[in-house]
């Protein structure tokens, strides 16, 4: 192997490893690409979930 073809290997895109969940319902809203395995919460639109931010909020 020469170093174009180890330097292009390096150049790919990254995973998409890194996961976008909402905090009330749990469901994977989206992905990113990360490095690493990494998880991050929202609050997602469901009707159900934007309730309870509010009544979460309001407490």
């Amino acid at each position: 192997m020469n170093n174009e073809t180890i330097n292009g290997a390096q150049d790919n895109h990254m995973n998409d490893l890194g996961l976008i969940i909402c905090k009330i319902c749990y469901q994977v809203v989206g992905s990113l690409p990360t490095n690493g395995y990494k998880k991050m919460y929202v609050i997602c639109d469901n009707e159900n979930c934007i309730a309870i931010k509010g009544e979460i909020i309001n407490e």
